[in-house]
């Protein structure tokens, strides 16, 4: 249950961070009829994370997989955002339109990575330990101590 309400959290959550940032980048940015392509690779961007995400959940180390998930898009992105950005510099256009192009891959590459940050805090925050248990987080008894004795070693 708790899986289905961190995709639900994640999908609403990092759809609306990622627009925002796109709009606002958009906005700043002056953008045309180009800028389509944009809102076109978000949902992709969104919905890729989020089948990520869930499956680091099943893992047993769930915080340490999820935190290399983050990791591991967010590299993806800075690699997307150097590939575009060589070819774009090297495209040989005139400044102007080089800086109007390096302008729609911000905007691309800045909204993705608000993407994975928000699903990347949504699912961290979802898997706290102590959260199932109704305590705060990072409350739980260490599995392995449990029902021992005050030295430690089991009865």
């Amino acid at each position: 249950m708790r899986l289905v309400l961190a995709l639900l959290l994640a999908l609403i959550g990092s759809g609306f961070a990622g627009f925002l940032l796109a709009t606002i980048l958009a906005e700043w940015a002056g953008a045309d009829q180009g800028y389509i392509i944009v809102f076109f690779t978000l949902p992709i961007v969104i919905v890729v994370g989020a089948v990520v995400f869930a499956a680091c959940w099943a893992s047993a180390t769930r915080r340490r997989t999820i935190n290399g998930a983050a990791i591991a898009l967010a590299a993806i992105v800075a690699f997307a955002f150097v590939l575009l950005s060589a070819m774009t510099l090297g495209s040989g256009l005139e400044r102007w339109m080089i800086w109007r192009d390096m302008q729609l891959v911000l905007t691309i590459c800045a909204s993705a990575l608000a993407v994975v940050v928000a699903q990347w805090l949504i699912f961290r925050w979802l898997s706290e330990p102590g959260a199932a248990n109704g305590g705060p987080a990072g409350s739980s008894p260490d599995p392995v101590l449990q029902g021992q004795g005050k030295t430690g070693r089991g009865s």
